[in-house]
């Protein structure tokens, strides 16, 4: 039998030390540390998509940061592609960044992108005259070569005379339009429900419409969120791409005093709106709620109700259970004041960008745990005060409409840091910014206040460049009251 020489058992003992010392009797005579593998997944609406990790099982159900569970060594190489793509709707993803060999840190720069087909309808929002006269929805088919809209006959439905939110609830055919009213007068705040044909794209109120429209009388304590009991402040409930909860904003207006964000689910067969209470009561939100692409956590930007003069970034984790809101430590991010428009997310989930004024404040999410780190050159500087922020579904580009007109930026994959490219798109009073789900068409509404170059705009988007170009017959539905497009469907 074979003895064992003394630094073997020295490395039998202590097995901490390996990388330090080597057996002098045919023992392994290094390992280097272990190190994880992983990355990103964006676009994925579907179910059941698996990866291969050399040759292993990785599922994966939802957007954001994945790891393999198995930790891998210096100089190993890997290799991950798709195994199973996802079905309902179905999907082709692709991987990117997928193979190489082990260095000495951990990989965390592959990539799986899931497109998505191009959006068939856009709705378009046009005002009315608070408190007596109505608004209306009107359905638009896109145009799938040029981004055209066409308005779809018929589809004009009425809705709140100051509608400024239209969303489609995710995985649903149902969708609703928030009322922002008017305390002086007397415009309720509301929920207006509506179930979505799939294949017109038309849209049918729902009985028991408009939902949480009281009498404008302010309550108290005002209750929250104001907009959805009658004091008309609420500006969007927001649902993530995954997850049955969405959560309701709050602009702080007049005496209303805001306690805290509330939290939303919808009957499965009306689409009717049901308030579970506060989500969070230590804070008040002044822009609305962003749920990052994996729906684990969620940022506004507000005040802490018993500390007004600290206004910041919030972030929050969400029970999936639940749908509850947990402050994130270190929650929040002072930033001099609250975003003047809603945060913005990556595709990705690593990056979020809280527009404020002339100013960008980008942050690097924490895969884990949700908190904000401010990437280098943060704040970034933009040309004109901000309206609004859209980032594209490959995450390569993003787009910032100003009072002045439209700006271009590509975002660095591993950092997050903004640089401007392109010229500027000259377009007076840009607002509203929505890009269709296959990232070709970007849509904008500008001079929704009347003011400047009324009308829905509609651009192509360069997918190599990121540069805009003006689709034929934009501007599209210019009226005395100018309609925005507030959502697209596919």
């Amino acid at each position: 039998m074979q003895s064992i020489g003394r630094d073997c058992w020295l490395w039998v003992l202590l097995p901490a030390m390996l990388a330090l010392s080597a057996c002098s009797s045919g023992g392994p005579s290094s390992l280097g540390p272990s190190f994880t593998l992983g990355g990103y997944v964006s676009g994925l609406t579907g179910s059941g998509l698996k990866l291969s990790y050399n040759g292993a099982p990785l599922p994966i159900s939802r957007n954001g940061a994945f790891t393999a569970s198995t930790a891998v060594t210096t100089g190993s190489t890997y290799k991950i592609a798709i195994a199973t793509q996802p079905t309902n709707p179905a999907q082709t993803c692709v991987v990117s960044n997928g193979s190489g060999t082990i260095e000495t840190a951990s990989v965390t720069s592959v990539r799986v992108f899931c497109p998505q087909a191009a959006g068939r309808f856009a709705y378009l929002v046009s005002g009315g005259n608070p408190p007596l006269v109505l608004g209306s929805i009107a359905v638009h088919a896109i145009d799938p070569a040029s981004g055209a809209l066409m308005l779809v006959p018929g589809s004009t439905v009425s809705t709140g005379s100051s509608v400024i939110s239209f969303q489609i609830i995710p995985g649903s055919p149902f969708a609703w339009a928030l009322n922002f009213g008017n305390i002086t007068q007397v415009d309720n705040g509301a929920i207006y429900d509506y179930t979505v044909n799939a294949s017109t794209g038309l849209l049918t109120g729902v009985a028991g419409n408009p939902f949480f429209a009281l009498n404008g009388t302010a309550q108290t304590p005002p209750a929250c969120p104001a907009g959805v009991n009658g004091l008309g402040l609420t500006d969007a409930v927001t649902f993530p791409a995954m997850g049955a909860f969405g959560y309701a904003s709050n602009a702080a207006v007049g005496s209303a005093t805001n306690l805290g964000i509330w939290s939303f689910t919808f009957d499965p067969v009306s689409g009717a709106p049901t308030g579970l209470g506060f989500s969070a009561p230590d804070a008040c939100s002044s822009s609305p709620v962003t749920v990052d692409p994996s729906g684990q956590f969620a940022y506004f930007g507000g005040y802490a109700s018993t500390a007004l003069d600290a206004p910041g970034l919030y972030a929050f984790t969400i029970n999936a259970m639940s749908g509850a809101l947990t402050a994130v430590v270190n929650s929040p991010v002072m930033i001099g004041s609250p975003p003047n428009t809603v945060v913005t997310i990556d595709p990705t989930g690593q990056f979020a960008y809280a527009p404020q004024g002339g100013l960008i404040h980008a942050f690097k999410i924490n895969p884990a745990s949700g908190a904000l780190t401010p990437i280098a050159g943060s704040p970034f500087m933009v040309p004109a005060s901000t309206s609004a922020m859209a980032i594209e579904p490959t995450g390569e580009y993003a787009y910032v409409s100003t009072s002045k007109g439209l700006y271009a930026y590509s975002i660095d994959f591993s950092t997050g840091a903004l640089s401007p490219v392109g010229s500027a798109v000259v377009l007076l009073n840009a607002q509203t910014l929505r890009i269709d789900p296959s990232g070709r068409f970007l849509y904008v509404a500008a001079a929704a206040d009347g003011v400047g170059e009324r009308g829905t705009y509609a651009y192509t988007i360069d997918d190599s460049t990121g540069a805009l170009t003006a689709v034929a017959g934009s501007p599209f539905a210019v009226g005395a009251l100018s309609p925005a497009v507030m959502a697209i469907a596919n």
